[in-house]
């Protein structure tokens, strides 16, 4: 099963990783660079664009949404 995970390099989006990593085909998602995203799919991406690419979400089975917005 196809996971998508975004804020994936946060604190909680990497403890999730590491519980489903070997369960689960992660696509990881973040505004960052993940150093060590351990061979998973990875976009960096700016979800406040409203231009994202969607077809970034194609297969997926699941998605879980871990990112907060601070922008003004």
């Amino acid at each position: 099963m196809k996971v998508g995970i975004t804020g994936a390099g946060g604190n909680v989006g990497t403890t999730l990783r590491k519980g489903l990593s070997s369960k689960y085909e992660l696509i990881l998602y973040d505004i960052n660079n993940i150093k060590q995203a351990g061979g998973n799919n990875f976009f960096k991406v700016d979800f406040a664009d409203k231009n994202v690419d969607r077809d970034i979400f194609k297969g997926l089975e699941q998605f879980g949404k871990l990112f907060l917005n601070f922008r003004d």
